[in-house]
C-alpha cells in the first residue's frame, strides 16, 4: 500500500512541478483513486466491497464527477478542477503499468475496457525508489533559488 501512494504522491509533485502547476491540488488528484485503500486497515474491511465501491474512481468518468465535486469546494474551482484532474490522469496512466491490477483497464467503463501488460507489482518498492529520489532532487533544487 504505502509504496504505492509515496509513488503516486511523487509522480503528482513532478508533473506539477514540470507543468509549472500548483502541487497540492495535483498531488491530492494523484493520490484520491486509491482512496479505498484507507479502509485496509478497518478490522471489517470487505475487499470486495470496497474496491467495487471505489471502482468509478479508476475510471475517466469517475474521475471528472469527482473532480468535479471535489473542486466545488474551492474558490478558484474551475483551476483547482483541472489541477485535480492532471493529478487523477497521472494515477490512472501509473496504474497502467500495475500487474496484475493494470491487465484489464476499466477507464472507459461502462463502454468498454482494454487489456495491457503491466509488468510492476503494485506492492513493489522499485517505482518508489526510481521516483523518490528524483522528486527530492527537484524539490531541493527549487527550494534552492
Amino acid at each position: 500500500m504505502m509504496p504505492d501512494w509515496i509513488t503516486h504522491i511523487c509522480a503528482g509533485y513532478l508533473v506539477a512541478v514540470l507543468l509549472n502547476l500548483r502541487v497540492r491540488p495535483v498531488i491530492l488528484g494523484s493520490v484520491l483513486p486509491d482512496l479505498s485503500k484507507l479502509f485496509m486497515f478497518a478490522h471489517s474491511y470487505n475487499n470486495s466491497v470496497v474496491m467495487n465501491f471505489f471502482l468509478p474512481f479508476h475510471t475517466i468518468i469517475g474521475v471528472l464527477l469527482s473532480g468535479a465535486l471535489l473542486s466545488s469546494f474551492f474558490k478558484d474551482w474551475k483551476d483547482t478542477y483541472l489541477l485535480i484532474s492532471v493529478g487523477f490522469l497521472s494515477h490512472l496512466v501509473l496504474d497502467s503499468f500495475l500487474y496484475p491490477f493494470g491487465n484489464i483497464n476499466v477507464y472507459f467503463y461502462p463502454f468498454f475496457t482494454f487489456e495491457t501488460h503491466g509488468f510492476i507489482w503494485s506492492d513493489s518498492y522499485f517505482p518508489a525508489l526510481v521516483t523518490v529520489p528524483i522528486a527530492g532532487l527537484v524539490w531541493l533544487k527549487r527550494r534552492r533559488f
